[in-house]
């Protein structure tokens, strides 16, 4: 069973408001965004609580802190579907690689 919306996680909520919002809001997908404002970790945690959020995503952009990237990158696994994509900031710079 799909998510009711689509998990938005960040620590700023001020921010989303002033910046993120009015963007939703005028492509007119408010209803589909679910805003959490936590630390990426924990709100991770919280989603894999229940079962039926596993395997369910499409896609995961990550663009926090590169220290818990691992972190993140082991709960998304999975949450993922078969075939899911996460795109990490800043894995292209310059137009090529860096790893």
């Amino acid at each position: 069973m799909p998510l009711p919306a689509t998990p938005t996680i960040d620590i700023d909520r001020e921010t989303y408001e002033q910046v993120g919002l009015p963007i939703i809001k005028k492509a007119g997908v408010e209803h589909k965004i679910d805003f959490i404002e936590s630390e990426a970790v924990p709100a991770l945690d919280k989603l894999l609580e229940n079962p039926e959020n596993e395997g369910s995503f499409d896609f995961a952009y990550v663009d926090a802190d590169k220290v818990n990237n691992w972190n993140y990158h082991e709960r998304l696994l999975k949450l993922l579907k078969v075939g899911g994509l996460v795109v990490y900031e800043h894995t292209l710079q310059s137009s090529s690689s860096i790893a």
